[in-house]
């Protein structure tokens, strides 16, 4: 799957389980860089949106991202209404992973990450996308054939991983 199906999409656009990913992804994000944690308000939406296992493997995956990426990772504000291109990217992978695309999760994630990198955080989008699916949360089909993840080379990164863009 690729990014165009989200290019044209607002935060308002997406369906209930992309707002949900959206949110933990966002939520997340915040979470790692805040001074101290909310991880208790991630566990309680996790836990009200049905998926309290899907928690363990959006922390894996994202921190995968956040200690191994060779590129900077942009993930817009809680309240932004528009996605970024790291979001929509994620998003499209999660997709692939619900729908069994798993080479295409891993050829789009060799773009961000190191090979090893990319086979722990394949399994961790996987295992996540596998817990919003047993939650009822099924991202819709958006009809791409490839993730395609931006690729912003380190060079002209200050700070690779996983950042927060307000």
């Amino acid at each position: 799957m690729n990014s165009h199906g989200y290019a044209t999409l607002r935060v308002c656009d997406l369906a209930t389980a992309e707002l949900f990913s959206l949110w933990a992804i966002r939520s997340w994000v915040a979470d790692y860089q805040a001074p101290t944690s909310t991880r208790e308000r991630l566990a309680k939406g996790f836990e009200l949106a049905g998926v309290p296992n899907g928690l363990a493997a959006l922390d894996e995956m994202l921190s995968v991202f956040a200690v191994s990426s060779r590129v900077q990772i942009y993930i817009r504000c809680l309240h932004c209404r528009s996605l970024g291109a790291g979001e929509i990217a994620m998003l499209t992978m999660i997709g692939a992973a619900q729908i069994g695309r798993l080479d295409d999760a891993r050829d789009g994630l060799a773009h961000w990450l190191p090979p090893a990198s990319v086979r722990m955080a394949t399994d961790a989008a996987r295992r996540f996308a596998a817990a919003l699916w047993a939650g009822g949360l099924i991202l819709p089909r958006r009809g791409q054939p490839a993730v395609v993840l931006p690729h912003t080379p380190v060079s002209h990164c200050p700070d690779r991983g996983i950042r927060l863009r307000q």
